[in-house]
């Protein structure tokens, strides 16, 4: 009896034992976005400037006082009350809508960074995936102007070894789908395909997690293809039109008027990993 009590507590104590082992070996989403040296980062909008997701970004607002307990996230606005609006007192009945989001899911490794301001987004996705017994780091950045300007994306993956990220960077190919990925056939009819002949569709990119795996969630980015249209198209009387004419009359002919909401296309990360 006393030899199997003992057998069941040296049992108990090397379960406890590699289950610490593997929770120390299981990478920190957290701390690998806050401490991710910036050479992993490849965005940058000038050659010569930091990357857009340099150390100084991802960690300005991931602090307590910015967590915002029913949201789950840290969220921050672009001005304070007296920066804004030039008041010495703050006037609690004024709204500052918020610029800048920050969430980490430690359970599914995703860390995302998201600003926002008069139509220019910058956006950063951080996720581990696995992927046949091995750990990666995606990363996912994207700028995106506004105005019809194209969106920058750069989608790049790491290898994790012992919760350690190698900088071995290798690109992720996002692949080129067609209309009627993304609606019926019916609606299809209604876009002006010939127009758009030959025209890559633009992505509004995101990641989400569908049945506990990480997915690329890919939509058509209507509003910059038809910025982008608005400045090829010639239109009758061209020289009359201002810019946001221009879009609107763009809208109509590519029939993207009223268009119905698009059907999301989910990719799993893991797909892409090469």
């Amino acid at each position: 009896m006393k030899t199997n009590l003992l057998n069941l507590f040296l049992i108990s104590i090397i379960c406890l034992l590699l289950g610490n082992v593997l929770s120390a070996q299981k990478p920190d989403i957290k701390k690998i976005y806050s401490e991710l040296p910036d050479e992993f980062f490849s965005l940058r909008i000038f050659e010569d400037s930091n990357p857009l997701f340099h150390s100084p970004t991802r960690n300005e607002f991931l602090r307590e006082e910015f967590f915002d307990s029913k949201e789950g996230m840290y969220i921050a606005s672009f001005w304070d009350y007296g920066d804004y609006y030039g008041y010495e007192e703050i006037d609690t009945n004024l709204v500052v809508e918020p610029n800048y989001w920050i969430k980490i899911n430690q359970e599914y490794g995703l860390a995302s960074y998201k600003f926002e301001y008069e139509g220019n987004t910058h956006n950063l996705d951080m996720i581990i995936v696995e992927k046949e017994s091995k750990s990666y780091l995606v990363i996912l950045e994207r700028y995106n102007p506004g105005m019809g300007v194209p969106a920058i994306v750069e989608t790049n993956v790491f290898p994790i070894i012992n919760s350690e990220v190698i900088n071995e960077k290798h690109p992720i190919s996002i692949p080129q789908l067609k209309w009627t990925s993304f609606y019926s056939k019916e609606i299809v009819k209604k876009i002006n395909t010939k127009l758009l002949k030959g025209v890559n569709i633009p992505y509004l990119i995101d990641v989400e997690i569908v049945g506990g795996e990480s997915n690329l969630c890919l939509s058509p980015n209507i509003v910059e293809l038809t910025w982008r249209m608005s400045e090829i198209i010639e239109f009758e009387n061209d020289d009359e039109l201002m810019e946001y004419e221009r879009y609107l009359e763009a809208e109509k002919i590519l029939g993207f008027k009223d268009l119905e909401k698009s059907k999301p296309v989910y990719i799993q990360l893991k797909d892409l990993i090469k």
